[in-house]
This record gives structure tokens, C-alpha cells and sequence, in this order.
């Protein structure tokens, strides 16, 4: 994986979507990525549309899907 980096946890305030600042600062991040010669990767929850568009415009492609487990501690 030394030649990929994650690209994670980048998020809007409900307050603020709509407004471009996701794509700025995605297209940001993904830019330093390559400045290092990586390839940027990312995951996303398949109900999240919103990201899933943002993401497409920004040249991301799917390569496979996952399944996602939520583990939780059991109490008593």
C-alpha cells in the first residue's frame, strides 16, 4: 500500500453542505496526495448518493463493494 493513501473522514456541517467546501477541500486533499506520486482511495457507505456524486465528479470510480460490519459492545 506504499503507493496509495486514504483519503478519510472529510465531512460537512449539515449547516454548510451545498456549498462547495466538501469538493474544495477533497479536491485539496486529493492534489497533495498526488503531488507524492500516490494514488488517493476512499471508501463510502453505499446510501451516502450526496458523496457518491461528489466524488464521481471529482474522477473517483468504484472498483468493488464491501460489506461493512458495526460491531458494538454488549452490555448486560
Amino acid at each position: 500500500m506504499n503507493d496509495f493513501t486514504e483519503v478519510s473522514a472529510i465531512i460537512t456541517h449539515p449547516d454548510y453542505t451545498g456549498k462547495g467546501y466538501a469538493k474544495q477541500l477533497t479536491a485539496y486533499v486529493v492534489n497533495q496526495i498526488f503531488t507524492e506520486n500516490k494514488t488517493p482511495f476512499l471508501h463510502v457507505v453505499e446510501s451516502n448518493i450526496g458523496a457518491i456524486n461528489l466524488y464521481e465528479k471529482l474522477g473517483f470510480v468504484t472498483r468493488r463493494k464491501m460489506r461493512f460490519w458495526n460491531i458494538t459492545k454488549y452490555e448486560d
